[in-house]
């Protein structure tokens, strides 16, 4: 299994077959979502792409059997920013009735002005994170089902932009930064997985969290010039306190170099197959290896506090 900052994910996966164990890949109708399922899919599993608008999905499923004519895919509906529609995706997976080995958390909004979800959410809080809490909550009893399932959340080293504010992450108060909000979600990411695997690794299941890369996708459609160069002058900030020299990989900007999308998705394929990982529960992990988070993302009871919060904004429980 070849890993490292340079590999794709069919290097991380290389010849290792998935045939029969079932996976839901969120965000899945292009870029490293889409790339995901498909190395999945190529390797046999099962796989579900869950996505917004059915007609990308319906896309992104012939894409894959185009490549794969006996690649086991479909696509199920499924739209983050409403939590009715969540948990109607998440009934019909569940009459399904075949436990689920995988679920990536992949889908996200980045940087977008002020929105607000079908509930009241905050865009990027309500869909970067509780969407995927409430989502995870629904197909619990499947992923128990499973003898060794995992929960990937695909979260960015953007969460070095903010933690969470407990007490307005829906900037219901205080005024709106798209940059703090991208990173209070990405936060959030890290401190679920974190307290997902805390509460269920007893019973087979372990939940991580990863930096993709950076990346030239569609998710980044809300963002201009002047975005890009608050982003760069945030990086070279960035560069400066945490002492980057001439011999890092990143360029004069101070941002990390870009990865294609075949690389992009090489870290979570990696925390949802490597052995290497089922003692390490709960990490964080980027370049197809564990990393460390900033200290605000590996507070235990920050993870904790989330949680609680999460479990009341959405009127969510999970299983015990």
């Amino acid at each position: 299994m070849s890993q490292g900052a340079t590999a794709t994910a069919t290097d991380v996966i290389g010849p290792l077959r998935l045939d029969g164990r079932n996976a839901v890949v969120t965000g899945a109708s292009g870029g490293i979502g889409l790339e995901t399922a498909r190395v999945l899919a190529a390797a046999g599993a099962n796989v579900t792409i869950a996505v917004r608008d059915p007609a990308k999905g319906a896309a992104a499923v012939a894409a894959i059997l185009s490549e794969l004519p006996d690649a086991q895919v479909d696509q199920e509906a499924l739209d983050l920013a409403s939590l009715q529609n969540i948990r109607e995706f998440c009934e019909r997976l569940r009459r399904r009735d075949v436990p689920l080995d995988l679920l990536v958390n992949n889908a996200g909004v980045m940087f977008p002005p002020l929105t607000r979800t079908d509930d009241g959410f905050e865009l990027q809080f309500g869909t970067n994170h509780l969407g995927h809490f409430v989502t995870t909550a629904g197909l619990l009893p499947l992923l128990l089902g499973a003898r060794e399932p995992r929960v990937v959340n695909v979260s960015s080293a953007g969460h070095a932009m903010s933690g969470v504010d407990f007490d307005d992450p829906n900037f219901d108060r205080r005024e709106y930064d798209k940059f703090v909000g991208y990173g209070q979600s990405k936060t959030a990411n890290v401190l679920f997985a974190t307290e997902l695997d805390r509460r269920y690794q007893d019973r087979g299941l372990h939940s991580f969290s990863l930096h993709p890369g950076m990346i030239a996708t569609d998710l980044a459609r809300h963002m201009d010039t002047e975005d890009f160069n608050r982003l760069i002058e945030r990086a070279q900030s960035r560069a400066t306190h945490d002492g980057v020299d001439d011999d890092s990989d990143r360029p004069a900007t101070g941002m990390p170099s870009f990865k294609s999308i075949p690389q992009g998705a090489a870290t979570t394929i990696w925390a949802c197959i490597a052995p290497e990982l089922d003692t390490h529960g709960g990490a964080y992990c980027s370049d197809c290896a564990i990393a460390t988070a900033e200290p605000w993302a590996r507070d235990a009871s920050y993870a904790q506090r989330l949680w609680e919060v999460s479990e009341h904004l959405t009127a969510t429980r999970f299983v015990s």
